[in-house]
């Protein structure tokens, strides 16, 4: 060994975190020890006055520092956003690492792993709650005692919802594949998805399933309103026995202000649009709404095609699990967050228009048979069904005004990024882009429907009072 120099071993013990926190304290303490230097950790030494003693003292403070510093390297970033400032005292880093690294004990990693062994998915509301359990759980332990086999893992996940999903469990244990997490987890996220979309329907069906019950009840206790039913014909807005110029649903303003049932009722009138099959009473109609109207496609719908898209796909954390489909120009506005899911998107790639917000639909039919999406990279995405939309927008000329949109023959797919709607369908209804006006506009008649405000490759309607609303080219 060459005089003035220190050969230090270069097998250090590397501390993971937490999980190997008493071991590391162990091993790295020997190598300190070793090394002639562990007392420049256990206590601040000040620097020395005389010259000689000071150069000593910067060599073995150093070799303790540079050991500290490079069994315990992955965790420097941790340190350093705790608070903790690299100023090469070996005392202020073992200190730094004492209140920084938490440290948990044996039984607190058993209950960890006790609750995903022996959890039940029925312990929990919705299933999004359940899957965000065992994923915090998951990560924890891991956290906690390293890194398992996928296997494992999966294992343990389809046992925690055994119960809740039995055709999920069957699926995954009956065929000869080993399950991974991640498809076990898509498609859990998936049956999630839907039952989220079912509870929203159930509840929107809800009050309109009261108050036909309210009402049949009131008809048949009292005779004078069965006299009266004969006597006028249906209403040509709700087909109910009343004057159709006094229609509630037609004429919102008719409404009292002590009706009981005012704000479900203020609620249908702004779903109602008159088209064809009802005559609307112009005299008698609110001055303050106008209605866009676009007819669907009759009978099963046509084979759905998006041209020039791109699939994304990312963690449940980001709450999107599962493949979605858009256009090129969609695609990067969503990823650059220009664009969110409840956006209303005018998409010139899309030929029939597709949402993903079924809080949107006032019609809605499941359907098993609709063709699926033809995605950039080969995948398939199949509508779950079709029905008709509905969402407002203010009148560009006057903020005072609105304009209700319904859109039929729309099909749902949660999967998809936004609320994609077709220019060729509104094209068809009379509804395109003007560039003169920035704006959506009525070809018949040139009249301004929506304001339209360009962000990068897409345009923005100003004003939508549901969501925004764009158009990708």
């Amino acid at each position: 060994m060459v005089d003035g120099f220190k050969t230090v071993s270069s097998s250090l013990p590397r501390l993971r975190g937490e999980s190997n926190w008493s071991s590391w304290l162990v091993l790295i303490n020997a190598t300190l020890r070793a090394n002639k230097v562990k007392r420049y950790v256990d206590t601040d030494i000040p620097q020395p006055a005389d010259a000689a003693e000071r150069d000593d003292w910067e060599s073995e403070r150093d070799v303790a520092y540079n050991l500290l510093i490079a069994s315990c390297e992955s965790l420097i970033d941790k340190l350093l956003n705790a608070g903790w400032t690299d100023d090469g005292n070996p005392y202020n880093l073992m200190e730094a690492l004492k209140k920084y690294i938490p440290k948990v004990s044996e039984d607190a990693v058993a209950v960890l792993v006790d609750e995903f062994a022996k959890g039940d998915a029925n312990d929990h509301k919705t299933l999004y709650d359940a899957l965000k359990r065992v994923q915090y759980l998951r990560k924890r332990i891991t956290d906690l005692c390293g890194a398992n086999s996928d296997h494992f893992w999966s294992i343990m996940l389809l046992n925690y919802f055994k119960v809740r999903l039995p055709d999920t469990y069957k699926h995954y244990t009956n065929n000869n594949e080993t399950p991974q997490w991640s498809k076990v987890v898509e498609t859990i996220y998936t049956l999630a998805q839907d039952e989220e979309q079912r509870i929203a329907l159930a509840s929107f069906k809800t009050p309109a399933a009261s108050i036909s019950t309210t009402s049949s009840t009131l008809q048949r206790t009292n005779p004078s309103n069965k006299k009266d039913n004969k006597e006028k014909k249906p209403c040509d807005h709700c087909g109910r026995a009343h004057d159709t110029k006094r229609c509630f649903m037609a004429h919102p303003e008719l409404i009292p202000q002590t009706q009981s049932n005012r704000d479900y009722l203020l609620e249908q009138a702004k779903r109602h649009i008159c088209d064809d099959t009802c005559r609307w009473d112009s005299a008698a109609s609110s001055s303050t709404t106008s209605s866009v109207f676009v007819k669907g496609s009759s009978g099963i719908l046509g084979g759905s095609s998006i041209a020039g898209v791109a699939i994304k796909a990312s963690t449940v954390v980001d709450s999107q699990h599962a493949r979605s489909v858009a256009s090129r120009t969609v695609f990067s506005a969503v990823d650059g967050e220009m664009v969110d899911r409840s956006d209303i998107i005018f998409d010139s790639g899309c030929t029939d228009s597709v949402f993903n917000d079924l809080a949107l639909f006032v019609e809605y039919q499941d359907r098993n048979d609709l063709p699926p999406f033809t995605a950039a990279g080969g995948d398939l995405v199949r509508p779950q069904g079709y029905g008709t939309v509905f969402f407002q927008t203010q009148d560009p000329r006057d903020s005072s005004k609105i304009t209700d949109w319904t859109i039929q023959g729309v099909e749902y797919s949660p999967l998809s990024p936004a609320n994609l709607l077709s220019p060729g369908k509104l094209r068809k209804a009379g509804i395109e882009y003007d560039y003169n006006t920035c704006s959506l506009v009525n070809t018949s008649t040139a009249r301004p429907l929506a304001t339209i405000r360009w962000v990068s490759d897409v345009s923005v309607a100003v004003g939508s009072l549901h969501s925004n609303i764009c158009i990708a080219d």
